[in-house]
């Protein structure tokens, strides 16, 4: 019956570790964007870029929430399968 709670806690751990590279990567976009207005050589290159990042960080904000979900919930599901197999193994075989 434990296999089917069971789960691959290294592939868990692998996807809540890109939801949070993703995460900081989104978190440092403004500054790399601000960042590459001035090296643009073109006013209106550079109007675009400081659009594009303002209009974007409700967006931006929005997705960083919801990687902080997706990376709670993995690490969650890890949690909570360990402690089902520890509640298992005890109610089935107790103290051996």
């Amino acid at each position: 019956m434990a296999e089917l709670f069971s789960v691959n806690r290294s592939a868990v751990d692998r996807v809540r570790s890109d939801l949070d590279q993703i995460r900081s990567n989104l978190l440092s976009l403004e500054t790399r964007f601000a960042g590459a207005a001035d090296v643009t050589g073109s006013p209106r290159v550079e109007a675009a870029l400081e659009k594009f990042v303002r209009e974007s960080s409700d967006n931006r904000a929005r997705m960083i929430d919801l990687l902080d979900r997706g990376s709670y919930l993995m690490r969650s599901l890890v949690e909570g399968t360990g402690a089902m197999d520890l509640g298992l193994a005890d109610a089935l075989w107790g103290d051996r």
